[in-house]
């Protein structure tokens, strides 16, 4: 996925440590199963995976959102992989396609965000196009 994040066996291989380490912390049998630990309601205690997902598109999201050369270069990235991609519809708001991302991690962590659903909105998000 990612360069700079950790690779999902890598990931799979640590939420295994970790729960186990976690289910010792809270003195319950090593053989309840993770979902009773990863449960919203009872401990909430999120994987590594969800954790990289959450904090690359939360800083997608700053990023959209700065009015200085951040936000500036963030939009140039992402009209360039919408360019490369020949998609007509902005890509920020139609999450129907999966985009040929090749080294744009914006446009990795935009596939991410689209496949959880999540759409952008916002001023500088208009009709159809990137502004």
């Amino acid at each position: 996925m990612w360069s700079d994040c950790i690779n999902p066996s890598a990931c799979k291989r640590l939420i295994a440590k970790y729960s186990q380490v976690f289910k010792n912390l809270i003195q319950v049998t090593r053989t309840i199963p993770n979902s009773a630990i990863r449960h919203p309601g009872i401990y909430n205690l999120k994987s590594i995976s969800e954790l990289q997902n959450e904090s690359q598109i939360n800083g997608l999201i700053h990023r959209l959102n700065d009015t200085g050369v951040v936000g500036t270069s963030t939009f140039i990235r992402l009209k360039d992989l919408q360019l490369l991609n020949w998609e007509p519809t902005n890509i920020l708001i139609n999450n129907k396609v999966k985009l040929n991302t090749n080294d744009n991690l914006s446009g990795q962590i935009l596939n991410t965000a689209h496949s959880f659903g999540i759409n952008f909105q916002g001023p500088r998000i208009k009709g159809g196009r990137l502004n």
